[in-house]
């Protein structure tokens, strides 16, 4: 496309190229990280230069336009809130290649598998916390040697039974001081203390527990209390780290009871 054909004008408005690529590729990238449905990818990524979002027929176009071109993939899942299900979307094998070459991304880190439909929920909390870390990390607030869920680790460990893993791993690189390796579990909000005790034993690193409400979040502290001291946890609730990310979200410690936040500067 030569720079005369950027934008086209019609009769209804102008058609901009540049900006269309640019969010096509923003969506790309919001689906690195994991599922998503159309309210969520609209309501992230679709606004105008003064921050108000934009009407629904024009994510819709977009999301009509990698789908047809086979960027993204749709799997309707059954649904109480919406009588025809709700759709969620995910990176298909052509989008993974487009954006990994566009922006030298891993293509083994994409995020691009629809969840059984008791996960719908963990896995949608679960990408929203990948897409935190990677908005923080686009803003300068710390880099990161690597970011691996569950699948991932399985896949480097090669270990496939037999042992637990953490939702997530994180190792964060502040601009001073030593790395910061972290494992982070976000709460299905149904697992026993037998469970939630031998994910924590599994693995050396603290681990940050996040919770979907007060009440699980005390509940979990519960059975971590009564299990050991020897073990570091940091314990949140999932939607406050999500709004605030590493950088400001306040942590209730295990063992100390101490609570603050993550010294990352």
């Amino acid at each position: 496309m030569t720079a005369d054909q950027k934008v086209i004008v019609r009769k209804r408005g102008r058609i901009d190229f540049v900006k269309q690529e640019k969010r096509d590729k923003e969506i790309l990238f919001f689906l690195y990280c994991g599922i998503g449905h159309f309210s969520h990818i609209h309501n992230a990524i679709f606004k105008n230069d003064k921050g108000v979002i934009l009407h629904k027929r024009t994510a819709q176009r977009r999301i009509k336009f990698l789908l047809e071109n086979d960027y993204i993939k749709q799997k309707r899942y059954k649904s109480i809130r919406e009588r025809k299900g709700r759709i969620l979307y995910a990176l298909s094998e052509r989008g993974i290649y487009e954006l990994c070459n566009s922006f030298s991304l891993n293509p083994d880190f994409a995020r691009s598998l629809f969840p059984a439909t008791n996960h719908v929920a963990h896995e949608a909390f679960l990408s929203d916390i990948f897409r935190t870390v990677y908005s923080e990390v686009s803003t300068g607030r710390y880099s990161i040697d690597h970011i691996y869920d569950d699948r991932e680790m399985k896949r480097l460990t090669k270990k496939k039974s037999g042992r637990y893993f953490p939702d997530a791993h994180v190792t964060i690189i502040p601009h001073s001081g030593n790395a910061l390796t972290f494992n982070i579990e976000v709460d299905a909000g149904h697992k026993g203390p037998k469970y939630i005790r031998a994910k924590i034993a599994s693995w050396k690193a603290p681990t940050l527990i996040l919770a979907l409400n007060q009440r699980r979040l005390d509940q979990i502290r519960n059975y971590i209390s009564e299990f050991s001291n020897q073990y570091t946890v940091g314990f949140a609730l999932a939607g406050e780290f999500i709004r605030k990310g590493f950088s400001n979200s306040e942590w209730l410690w295990h063992p100390s009871g101490d609570k603050a936040k993550i010294d990352i500067r």
